[in-house]
């Protein structure tokens, strides 16, 4: 079993979702959740959906820059965990633009620091046009898996 450095620590190829399509926020944050439940790395898919929607009512986890970080805290979760879905054609998250890359993440109550940390370090690479353009190009899991492993691993 490879242990991973920087922001692969948190996520898996399982969890990589390359050209998806959804017809709104809740389709795509939906679909990418109850994924990432049947993986094995949240316990119950309904609570994390739900917890994930909740959050997004409150505000937009749209940051602009076609990137969103919806998030639940305090789900049963095999710990911090990042699933990342890539949306060529985007979804709309009620703001000026786009979403094409959402990165969920499940919070579970004793990794609240390192989650903002790794958003910090998502936002950051994937603010760069040249890194976005390169994940949303993914054919595979594994593509955007080996884009993934090398973020912050140095």
């Amino acid at each position: 079993n490879r242990r991973y450095k920087g922001l692969a620590r948190f996520s898996a190829q399982e969890l990589m979702f390359p050209q998806f399509e959804a017809e709104s926020k809740e389709e795509a944050i939906d679909e990418i959740a109850r994924r990432t439940a049947a993986s094995g790395f949240v316990d119950d898919g309904d609570e994390f959906v739900q917890q994930l929607l909740d959050r997004e009512d409150l505000v937009s986890t749209s940051v602009g820059e076609g990137l969103a970080f919806p998030h639940a805290r305090n789900v049963g979760a095999s710990g911090l965990t990042v699933s990342v879905g890539a949306f060529p054609k985007g979804v709309d998250f009620g703001d000026d633009e786009k979403v094409h890359l959402l990165f969920i993440s499940a919070v579970p109550p004793q990794v609240s620091v390192f989650y903002i940390k790794m958003v910090s370090k998502l936002a950051r690479y994937f603010g760069r046009p040249q890194n976005r353009s390169r994940l949303l190009a993914c054919e595979t899991p594994h593509d955007m898996w080996n884009i993934f492993v090398k973020i912050g691993a140095k």
